[in-house]
């Protein structure tokens, strides 16, 4: 778009986080400020974590420098120890602290 921003299509991410854990995303689109290091992905936003866990949701913002990322649309996903569907979600502390909002529904595997 201009020097600091970047329009994204057919996004395909890997990641290391700053404590050694591995993460994968895919989105259909999405924008990308190189000054702030934010990043708005839309268009079915896919998050595989370290450990087996996924989780699909509509859109989502990343704060790259803060090592967080958050999603006011409705959230699926599933892991090891089950599934859940939520109204939104927030991850922080680079990955460590992961919250479900809204209505959550969890199902745990037995």
């Amino acid at each position: 778009i201009d020097k600091d921003n970047v329009s994204l299509v057919k996004i395909r991410a890997d990641m290391t986080m700053g404590n050694g854990a591995w993460v994968a995303l895919n989105a259909g689109s999405g924008h990308l400020n190189l000054l702030t290091k934010q990043l708005d992905l839309h268009d079915g936003v896919e998050l595989f974590y370290d450990g087996g866990y996924e989780f699909r949701s509509d859109h989502a913002h990343v704060d790259i420098q803060q090592g967080g990322a958050t999603g006011d649309a409705p959230v699926e996903g599933q892991g090891p120890p089950g599934t859940l569907k939520a109204d939104s979600f927030a991850i922080t502390d680079h990955g460590n602290i992961i919250r479900f909002n809204g209505s959550v529904i969890m199902t745990l595997y037995p």
